[in-house]
Parts: C-alpha cells; sequence; structure tokens
C-alpha cells in the first residue's frame, strides 16, 4: 500500500544528535539515518579515526557532522564532548547512549577489573552523558534520550555476561526513573533493547562494520537476524514528534525472541 499523504514525514531538520559509540555499526547506522532526516550529527568515539569516518559520510550526505573522539567512561571526556557541542551547534535536541562494551564470560571467571570497566562504560558512561545532555536540553524546555539497552538487561540471553547484563538491565530502570524527572523539564527518555542484530562484534569490543542479515531459523518467529537499520529505524521514530506522547519506555526490537537456553 502507498503511503497516504496525510501520513507525516520524519523531518529532523534543525535538530542537533549527539551519538555515542557512532563510529561503526548501531551508533553509524543510527547517525546516517538521522542525517538523512536532516539533522546536524555529533559522532562520540573512542575511536577517532572511525568517528572521522562516519562524519565524512554524513558530510558527503550534505549533512553536517562533528566527530569527536570520547571515552565515556571518563568524566574529563564527556565534559570535553558536551563543551564541543555547545561550542560547534550552540546545544542539543537529541542524544542516543549507544556506546558500550561487553565481554563473553562466566560469572566464576569475571574479575573484579572487568567488572567495573562494563559497568563504568556501559552505565556510568550513559549516565554522565544523559545529565550533560539534559542539563542542555532543560534550557529549552525540550529534548528527547534515548538509550540503547539490549534484550539481555531483560531476560536470560545465553552467552551474555553477568556485568554486561546487569548494566543493561540497570539502564532500563534509569530510563524510567529519568522518564519522571526529566519530563517535567520538556524531556522524553526512553530506551531500545536490541537482540539477535548483526553488528560482528567481537566478544570484547563496540559494534564493528554492518554484516548482512542472516537466517537464524528457529532462533525468533521472523527467522532471522536484525541489521543496524532495524534499530536506526526505531530511534527515529522514538527521536520523532510521532512518540511525542512515549517516554519512560524500553521498545524490545529482536524479531520476538522471549529468550534463549
Amino acid at each position: 500500500m502507498a503511503q497516504s499523504e496525510s501520513q507525516p514525514k520524519i523531518d529532523l531538520s534543525g535538530k542537533v544528535a549527539v551519538v555515542t559509540g557512532a563510529g561503526r555499526g548501531i551508533g553509524a547506522a543510527i547517525a546516517e539515518s538521522f542525517a538523512r532526516a536532516g539533522a546536524d550529527l555529533v559522532i562520540a568515539d573512542l575511536n577517532e579515526a572511525s568517528a572521522r569516518h562516519v562524519a565524512e559520510r554524513i558530510q558527503q550526505l550534505g549533512g553536517k557532522a562533528l566527530a569527536v573522539k570520547t571515552d565515556i567512561a571518563a568524566p574529563a571526556d564527556v565534559d570535553r564532548l558536551f563543551a564541543a557541542v555547545q561550542d560547534h551547534f550552540a546545544g542539543v535536541d537529541i542524544l542516543i547512549n549507544n556506546a558500550g562494551i561487553w565481554f563473553r564470560k562466566p560469572f566464576l571467571e569475571i574479575g573484579d577489573d572487568e567488572w567495573d570497566q562494563v559497568l563504568a562504560v556501559n552505565l556510568k558512561g550513559t549516565f554522565m552523558c544523559s545529565q550533560r545532555g539534559a542539563r542542555m536540553m532543560m534550557t529549552k524546555h525540550s529534548g528527547c534520550i534515548i538509550n540503547i539497552a539490549s534484550h539481555a538487561g531483560l531476560f536470560y540471553s545465553r552467552g551474555q555476561g553477568v556485568h554486561y547484563a546487569a548494566s543493561k538491565a540497570a539502564i532500563v530502570q534509569m530510563t524510567r526513573v529519568l522518564a519522571f524527572e526529566l519530563g517535567p523539564l520538556g524531556i522524553r527518555i526512553n530506551a531500545i533493547a536490541p537482540g539477535g542484530v548483526n553488528t560482528g562484534s567481537p566478544t570484547s569490543m563496540p559494534q564493528t562494520e554492518v554484516a548482512p542479515s542472516a537466517p537464524v531459523a528457529g532462533a525468533n518467529p521472523l527467522g532471522f537476524r536484525g541489521d543496524p537499520a532495524d534499530i536506526a529505524n526505531t530511534a527515529l521514530f522514538l527521536a520523532s514528534p510521532l512518540a511525542r506522547f512515549t517516554t519512560g519506555q524500553t521498545l524490545v526490537v529482536n524479531g520476538g525472541t522471549i529468550g534463549s537456553s
């Protein structure tokens, strides 16, 4: 069926979006999707070369993009990121907390340092970026934050370390709580819980380059793995006026999977 002319088109022209972990995978797909919708982008990533590459692709599309090397677990880096946002774009309208790390390791083999590292990046990093971003958004009484959680934070997901699962579960609850604190300030906050997405991630690294979807018979009701674009499309909806009455929610985007054993 052809799209009705009365149906709204997502247009983010005039909006500034900050995407962490945007140098590759899901983050890059989100950044490029938002750029196509008209937003100006800030590409934050620990890998500066990857961030610059994504920013250049967006510029080739005719968009504006700024690459900022950022370790979201480091308070000074997070402050520097938002200072750059203020200097270049005079504020932020949309924040996508996508950066994260994960390890496949049994509970009894996880060391204290590894636990601290995963929680520092996945949870503390999301907290710090959300806080700095919200402080900017509240001055305009408008804004949108989208946290990238995981279906591993909602139910058992085989192979995911308990530290990763715990960090993502905490993000889901943080999203609920912040909806009540930020709503009166005009800021919406939601989360996306992906699962079964082809990102090509090594077991201890953030998402890497996009891989094509592949059949996974029996893994979910749809029978195939998703692509980063599937998560990007969900983020685009949540950031748009179409979701103006949606906050504090976690959208599970995993082909219908309800757990693994």
